[in-house]
C-alpha cells in the first residue's frame, strides 16, 4: 500500500513549463548549423538557433534533449574547436555561465523574464534572451 501512495504522490508532482523563447520557434536555416565538434548530445539538436555574435564568438540557443528549459552554446570563431555549453533544464526563466576565452559571463533569460537584476549588475543585451558581461 505505502508503495501505491508513492507512486501518486510522484504523479502529481507540477511539471515545469518550457520558458518562451521566439527565436527557437522560428524555422531553421543554414546559419544555425553549429560545427561539427560541438557535442549536441544533451540538446535537441534540431531546436538550435544562432542568437548572437559578439567579440569573436557565436552564440547559439536550445533547447534540452530531456525536460524543460535552454541551453547556451558558445562557439569561438576562426581555427580550432573552441567552444563551450550550458544548460537549464529546470524550467526556470534565467541560465548564467562562465564564458570559455570570452574573459565574462553570460545570461540567458526567456522572452518574459525581467532581466533588470541582471543590467544592474553590469550584463549588456546582445540579443533579446542573451546579456553578456565582460
Amino acid at each position: 500500500m505505502a508503495g501505491l501512495a508513492a507512486l501518486t504522490l510522484a504523479s502529481c508532482t507540477a511539471v515545469p513549463q518550457q520558458p518562451a523563447l521566439a527565436i527557437l520557434d522560428r524555422p531553421a536555416t543554414n546559419d544555425d548549423a553549429v560545427p561539427a565538434f560541438v557535442d549536441l548530445s544533451d540538446m535537441a539538436a534540431d531546436s538550435v538557433r544562432l542568437a548572437a555574435e559578439d567579440g569573436g564568438f557565436r552564440f547559439y540557443l536550445a533547447r534540452p534533449a530531456r525536460d524543460a528549459g535552454f541551453c547556451l552554446i558558445q562557439v569561438a570563431d576562426g581555427d580550432g574547436d573552441r567552444w563551450g555549453s550550458a544548460c537549464k533544464s529546470d524550467g526556470g526563466p534565467v541560465l548564467t555561465a562562465n564564458l570559455l576565452g570570452y574573459g565574462g559571463d553570460a545570461a540567458v533569460v526567456a522572452d518574459d523574464a525581467d532581466a533588470g537584476d541582471l543590467v544592474a549588475q553590469g550584463y549588456e543585451a546582445v540579443q533579446d534572451n542573451i546579456f553578456l558581461r565582460r
